[in-house]
């Protein structure tokens, strides 16, 4: 009988002790982890600890959350509780300094009127009206106040960064942010209407951005006539053109002077969009103009080019195909480490940046600057005339043409090293200016001349304008209350870079942090494959087509008065053989177009097969094997 109960009381004090290691685990170690990812996502960084060391006065932060509203959405419940975990161990690091409080505002409570009055609002999720709260409030010992009015599980990458920030806005003072002027012949802060009856221009997205991080000013280039205020920190020059000799002298001046610099050129710039009622559409001149003063620097955007890249090429629909178009690139970390510069703050800490139709920028031919890459191109990367893309109503509908004109092969030098396109440098270094023979003619300023820098000069320079625009870095919709979400880097790498020319790199280490894209390689590889052959046939076939097509227009030429078309027997039975077999090739195309989608879906389910499948199966196949050698050897 005792032999009997043991199992059992065996397994009860498991149990017991099961339950009771799970408890005092849940509450005595809930700090306690192992982080095993890569990027170590769920540590605190030190750029936040950083942080946390320099606030100066209490900081309460109020964690908004309607738990009952959110019982039935599983993965916001758990997005919350990440949140939640953060907060605790921002509020453990901050050595008192900081205190948390979560708020649970029920309706019609006066928590939830204290939601409200920090700005948080609730959002409708039921028919039944039922409202959920998901914000953060926090506020200093002066009441200064900062908010994240509506946390979305699509933020995640960035939730680290963000709530950091909000602790470093309010540990700072105004003073503090960094003062930054625009210069740019494009309507960053929107445009009205050009004709009556056409929609007004909204503001490019990334000046929230830089808004919501730095005290910033527009100059009109045109009303430039003495120096850009010494007080401002950083001079973002955005896609120049046409700009007056009084301001580029504005602007070598003030760079002389010890003035920081971000100068985002292209090449050619897809959304520098032609005016309204201009009647040469195509020829619209949408290249960058600050040769003279890149060239005071010690740099180049190389004349008339624009990179492209086979291996970072991103899928575009050209018509009825999905083609690759080598000059939309996505650079991403997780296929090439070499894509970044890992030693430097500004670009380290990207993982995934998208520029399209970029260009190339390099040391210049004589520069006494120092000259740094921080984003480039694999080694197929290569660049084309720009004049291949001029005339075309949208250059996507140029995807076939030009992709034909990119190698997967490796571009190297006369010794046999591979070579990348440079797409964004840094500068640093002395240098002089590029107005050798002083002032211009309708210069006011009554500072005395510059010719030479004052130490050394510092400056960041991307080719590439149109990854500011918010079509390359956010999704179509706008997140919960106007948020914008981020679905790769760019954004990132011009605050980054600003950041990094007023000194703060805290935050630096914070803004890439997570967002780290994993691709099936060897899925996309098949996949591009199969695409390649499909395209191939396609082609060939449409060539056919086009031929027929020609012949049919030639056979059906010389109608009458009445469009009557007359023609021999022969001919007609000629045509009418042309016809079938253009129907026939018709039909030849929907097929590989199908067979196309359905090798891509074969492909699928063979990975699928492998990884959920093959692979337990194996791992079943070989715990039975070795159970069935220990029976063999125990008999």
């Amino acid at each position: 009988m005792k032999n009997q109960r043991s199992p059992w009381l065996a397994l009860a004090v498991a149990g017991f002790l099961f339950l009771g290691i799970n408890l005092f685990a849940g509450t005595a170690l809930r700090f306690w982890r192992v982080d095993m990812t890569e990027q170590s996502l769920f540590t605190l960084s030190d750029g936040t600890r950083n942080i946390l060391k320099r606030i100066d006065e209490p900081i309460t932060i109020r964690l908004f959350f309607s738990t009952a509203t959110a019982e039935d959405i599983p993965a916001l419940q758990t997005y919350a509780r990440r949140v939640r975990e953060l907060l605790e161990e921002v509020e453990a690091a901050a050595d008192g300094k900081i205190a948390l409080k979560v708020i649970d505002p029920e309706p019609y409570s006066e928590e939830e009127e204290l939601a409200n009055s920090y700005g948080i609002s609730g959002q409708l999720v039921s028919a039944a009206g039922d409202m959920l709260f998901f914000g953060i409030a926090a506020n200093n010992s002066v009441d200064k106040v900062a908010t994240i009015p509506s946390l979305d599980a699509r933020g995640t990458a960035y939730l680290e960064y963000d709530i950091a920030k909000l602790i470093h806005d309010l540990a700072q003072s105004d003073d503090d942010r960094g003062r930054v002027a625009i210069i740019s012949s494009l309507p960053l802060d929107g445009q009205q209407a050009m004709m009556p009856g056409m929609p007004p221009q909204d503001a490019w997205a990334i000046t929230q951005v830089l808004g919501d991080s730095f005290e910033t000013e527009t100059l009109n280039p045109a009303s430039i006539t003495g120096p850009i205020d010494p007080a401002v920190d950083v001079l973002l020059i955005v896609h120049p053109k046409g700009l007056s000799d009084t301001a580029r002298f504005a602007i070598d001046q003030f760079a002389l002077g010890g003035g920081k610099v971000l100068a985002m050129v292209d090449p050619y710039c897809y959304f520098d969009m032609p005016p309204p009622g201009q009647q040469n559409q195509f020829g619209h001149n949408r290249t960058s103009q600050l040769d003279d003063l890149l060239g005071a620097w010690g740099v180049e955007l190389v004349p008339s080019q624009v990179a492209g890249d086979s291996t970072l090429a991103r899928p575009v629909r050209s018509g009825n195909s999905v083609i690759d178009f080598p000059l939309w690139m996505e650079l991403n970390a997780s296929v090439d480490e070499g894509l970044f510069n890992g030693t430097d703050t500004v670009s380290s800490t990207l993982s995934l940046i998208n520029v399209f139709c970029a260009g190339e920028v390099r040391k210049s031919e004589g520069g006494s600057t120092e000259v740094t890459t921080l984003l480039s191109s694999s080694p197929t990367g290569q660049t084309i005339d720009a004049v291949n893309l001029q005339f075309a109503p949208d250059v996507v509908q140029l995807a076939p043409t030009l992709g034909a004109q990119f190698t997967t092969t490796a571009q190297v030098d006369e010794d046999g090293n591979e070579q990348r396109v440079g797409l964004a440098v840094r500068v640093s270094g002395p240098i002089t200016s590029a107005f050798p023979d002083g002032a211009p003619e309708g210069w006011l300023g009554q500072d005395a001349i510059l010719t030479e820098s004052d130490g050394s000069f510092n400056a960041i320079v991307v080719a590439d304008v149109d990854c500011m625009h918010e079509a390359l870095w956010r999704s179509a919709q706008m997140t919960q209350l106007g948020m914008l979400e981020r679905r790769n880097n760019n954004p990132v790498l011009v605050v980054n870079a600003i950041e990094n020319l007023l000194g703060s790199n805290d935050l630096l280490s914070l803004r890439g942090r997570g967002l780290f894209s994993r691709p099936f390689e060897k899925k996309d590889a098949l996949e591009k494959a199969a695409r390649e052959r499909f395209l191939a046939k396609d082609q060939e076939l449409q060539a056919k087509e086009q031929e027929l097509s020609a012949e049919i227009r030639s056979l059906q030429e010389g109608a009458d008065e009445q469009g009557v078309v007359r023609m021999t027997m022969q001919q007609f039975e000629e045509l009418s053989a042309k016809q079938e077999e253009q129907i026939e090739i018709r039909k030849q195309r929907g097929r590989v177009k199908h067979d196309l989608s359905k090798d891509i879906e074969a492909l699928g389910a063979r990975l699928k097969f492998i990884h959920i499948g093959l692979v337990p199966l194996l791992v079943a196949l070989g715990g039975l094997s070795f159970r069935l050698r220990r029976r063999r050897k125990s008999a």
